[in-house]
């Protein structure tokens, strides 16, 4: 939580959106981190894992790099409904911003 801790004076007083990644959600030997900090500290629409907003003319999706997203997973399915909730009101939304925690592409060297 040392992260939370750094940026909590800034952070109460300024709203911003988070998304998990590998450090809050997975088990570490040294800190057994699972997800609660995180759920604790951040409170996000939706499941807080993966979730969408809207701010004026631009939805936001936040989605969870480490669980699937394939075609049939739960976030799979939400993330695809979402979309087609999102392309139905264009006119309402034309701008969309999808964001991860883990970069897109990425050589793993």
């Amino acid at each position: 939580d040392t992260w939370g801790q750094m940026v909590q004076p800034i952070g109460s007083h300024m709203p911003y959106m988070v998304t998990p990644g590998n450090h809050e959600m997975d088990v570490y030997e040294s800190s057994r981190e699972n997800g609660t900090i995180y759920q604790k500290r951040f409170i996000m629409p939706g499941n807080e894992k993966y979730y969408n907003f809207g701010v004026g003319m631009v939805q936001f999706i936040s989605i969870n790099s480490d669980e699937s997203i394939d075609e049939g997973s739960t976030q799979g399915v939400w993330f695809e409904n979402t979309l087609k909730k999102i392309n139905a009101n264009r006119e309402t939304w034309p701008w969309l911003v999808v964001f991860q925690h883990r970069p897109i592409y990425n050589s793993n060297l």
